[in-house]
């Protein structure tokens, strides 16, 4: 096993990972912050604009099959 010591969670998530990481975040000490005024509406026009184009790919495959 190696002898390498670590003095943060951070240190830890990277050296498993490769990447940096929140070392908290990563072992799930701490959660997601959450989203809250524009950036939550920005959210939202996103996800009604993803249903609104899967609703259109819909009806265009269905006409093109039909005709």
């Amino acid at each position: 096993m190696d002898d390498r010591r670590f003095t943060s969670l951070t240190q830890i998530a990277q050296a498993i990972t490769g990447a940096h990481w929140s070392g908290p975040r990563f072992f799930g000490l701490r959660a997601k912050v959450a989203v809250s005024g524009a950036a939550a509406a920005s959210g939202a026009r996103a996800q009604r604009a993803a249903v609104n184009a899967r609703t259109f790919e819909k009806r265009v495959t269905g006409m093109l099959a039909d005709a």
